[in-house]
């Protein structure tokens, strides 16, 4: 057990007289916060990449933050909150980008990191409060497999209006751009937050100027996908230039799209 916080302000010399009983009022003692982290695989965690967890515990005006190596993680933590409802947020594998004040912020030209997120209310007006904590897949790998497109002239960058989260794990509105990188066989990756609406698409460049936009999002949409999930299922998704159809896969569910292409 881990042990962290404040103590009631009392000194030393007069504990045996003023110490927080059952028999006073403990109303101006802390709350006791215990982090259950006893169901959480720490190598499972590390299977994904995630080296370190981060938690941050808000109540009124009161913050404390702190991180844990997922190879030492503990079974329980214990932080002294001021009695007063709160909120416990705990994520990992943000890449270091997670700031308590302003939440994750993905660099523009670059992926959603491989995010895993926990948030939960604390009743801290209790003397002792137990909050299990669970991480929940917070980015869906989107899968897109192009077919017809392979062309030297042609270059693909996938724009979306989310571009991370905030201090409250809400999707955070603004620029989300990433170049893709067909291998030989049309495949290419790109990893996603949680989207607010259909607008994500896939935009194709011919030499440098922009030549057709697919609207994936509203794709992913109407193929049935569920962006307030706990967890965000992966998604394939695959475009046939040709044919005029794109081809939605969500684990064992597909659904086939018609689109038509402006002469």
């Amino acid at each position: 057990m881990f042990f962290d916080g404040f103590r009631c302000g009392i000194p030393l010399l007069l504990l045996g007289l003023a110490s927080c009983s059952i028999r006073e009022d403990r109303s101006e003692c802390p709350s006791l916060v215990i982090l259950d982290c006893s169901c959480l695989d720490a190598g499972a965690l590390a299977e994904t990449g995630c080296d370190e967890l981060s938690w941050v515990l808000s109540a009124g005006d009161f913050r404390r933050t702190g991180r844990f190596p997922a190879d030492e993680l503990p079974s329980e933590y214990i932080v002294e909150a001021p009695r007063t409802e709160g909120t416990l947020i705990v994520i990992a594998g943000d890449d270091g980008l997670f700031e308590a004040d302003e939440g994750l912020r993905i660099p523009e030209g670059e992926s959603c990191p491989p995010l895993f997120a926990f948030q939960a209310a604390v009743d801290a007006t209790l003397p002792e409060v137990r909050v299990p904590v669970l991480l929940y897949k917070r980015h869906a790998r989107l899968e897109v497999r192009l077919r017809d497109l392979l062309q030297e002239s042609l270059s693909y960058v996938v724009l979306g209006s989310v571009c991370g989260y905030g201090p409250d794990l809400e999707p955070l509105p603004g620029v989300f751009r990433v170049p893709l990188s067909p291998d030989g066989e049309g495949r290419c990756h790109v990893v996603l937050p949680a989207q607010t609406d259909g607008s994500l698409s896939l935009c194709v460049y011919r030499y440098g100027e922009l030549d057709r936009i697919f609207s994936i999002g509203e794709y992913i949409l109407d193929s049935g996908y569920d962006w307030e999930a706990p967890d965000l299922e992966d998604i394939t998704l695959e475009i046939d230039y040709v044919d005029g159809t794109a081809r939605i896969k969500i684990d064992q569910w597909s659904k086939t799209l018609y689109f038509t292409i402006a002469v």
